[in-house]
């Protein structure tokens, strides 16, 4: 069984805190199993105000393909996917222009 055509479901209780992940490859058809035998518990979060830059870093050198973004009390705010975020960051890079250093060298 997939959540919403994803590969992980996010588990959080009544007020929306975080409490673990469960991932598709974990999950049998049929399977009975209680959400809370089989979800990771504590996944990496970042707090809404994580340079977009920093969290793809983190992101990168860790491979996550996603980041949950959650408020300091671990309430869930979103997620973030490093595709579109990198993205992201190379459109306003494009959109700046090059560097003094780079006009420099240009001429």
């Amino acid at each position: 069984m997939r959540a919403a055509n994803q590969d992980v479901c996010i588990v959080v209780n009544a007020e929306n805190v975080v409490m673990g992940r469960v991932r598709a490859r974990d999950l049998a058809p049929g399977d009975e199993t209680s959400v809370e035998n089989v979800m990771e518990a504590g996944p990496s979060t970042f707090r809404p105000d994580v340079p977009l830059a920093e969290m793809v870093d983190y992101m990168d050198k860790r491979d996550m393909p996603s980041a949950l973004i959650t408020t300091n009390d671990g309430v869930l705010v979103g997620v973030v996917y490093r595709g579109e975020a990198e993205e992201s960051l190379n459109g306003l890079k494009a959109s700046r222009g090059p560097k003094k250093e780079e006009e420099d060298d240009a001429t």
